[in-house]
């Protein structure tokens, strides 16, 4: 029961941390413009529609994820460790290790071409007829979602690709490490098997996204992440590897921005079977070496 009351309040802390940040977002933008709340051109700044149309609209972007990521991951997971949590220790992070590491960012290299198959694949999904209507909301949120990473992807300048690591690459990687890594899935496995709880935080890791034709590989990476934290015991792991996947993202699309590439790394597309086979093995080779590399650094602890 103490550890189900837990998940409670930290789910609980996660709306009401979420609530908070929408209305900081509000208030501090109303003081910026100089305009009420109730007004009709703040309600504008908040028409994404209109934001993407607008030249200062991106930067209003970055400063909405950005604050919401942090009220909502962040503060409500430093809210709960230091007020709720009957467990006291500080996310399991611990000094990090070069061979860790190194696996880690070979790791989340290695996994790329897997991943973008199976985008690749969840994106060619159809429903059965009964789940029309649910197919057209899920595709129509896509399309939004699609259009707004365009627009804070565009990089039209280096500035802005320096701002979207820190909002769209830094900031998630810390925030939804220590809440589903560091918190959630660490209730979890008090209640039930490590396995089944790695596999559940990383289910409600991709749903809380709302994308569900992103759902499986961001699933999946959810689980990797979660096998990450569990074999290493190491909260900085896991934060590394996300960082890693959402920077290789973003420095791929800018560099496809600048026209150095002529790949689109946003834009689904089919990856040859030899990549997908070769990517798969060398993510099986790297997790196996990364276990027993974790196992090694415990045993002499």
């Amino acid at each position: 029961m103490k550890n189900l009351s837990e998940l409670l309040i930290i789910i609980g802390l996660f709306i009401l941390c979420g609530t908070l940040g929408n209305a900081f977002v509000l208030l501090t933008l109303s003081v910026w413009y100089g305009v009420s709340a109730d007004s009709d051109t703040l309600k504008q700044l908040f028409d994404i529609q209109k934001l993407l149309q607008h030249n200062e609209g991106v930067w209003i972007l970055y400063y909405m994820q950005g604050v919401v990521a942090i009220f909502s991951m962040v503060l409500s997971s430093w809210i709960f460790q230091r007020y709720f949590a009957t467990e006291k220790k500080p996310f399991n992070t611990r000094a990090l290790q070069f061979a860790q590491v190194s696996l880690v960012v070979l790791l989340m290299l290695a996994v790329i071409p897997l991943v973008s198959s199976m985008v690749w694949w969840n994106n060619q999904v159809r429903l059965p007829d009964f789940l029309s209507e649910f197919e057209k909301i899920a595709r129509d949120k896509e399309n939004s979602t699609g259009i707004m990473m365009g627009v804070l992807t565009r990089f039209p300048t280096f500035l802005h690709f320096l701002v979207a690591v820190v909002v769209i690459g830094i900031v998630p990687a810390v925030g939804e490490e220590l809440w589903f890594r560091g918190i959630f899935q660490r209730k979890m496995q008090d209640m039930m098997s490590p396995h089944v709880a790695i596999w559940v935080t990383g289910f409600i890791f991709s749903a809380v996204h709302l994308q569900f034709y992103g759902f499986f590989p961001r699933w999946l990476l959810g689980v990797l992440f979660g096998y990450l934290y569990w074999w290493s015991g190491n909260l900085w792991i896991t934060i590394i590897a996300h960082f890693v996947n959402n920077f290789v993202t973003l420095l791929a699309i800018y560099l496809y921005n600048q026209k150095i590439i002529g790949y689109n790394f946003y834009e689904p597309a089919p990856v040859a079977w030899y990549a997908v086979l070769l990517s798969a093995i060398a993510t099986a080779i790297l997790v196996y070496s990364f276990k027993q590399q974790s196992e090694t650094i415990e045993t002499k602890q």
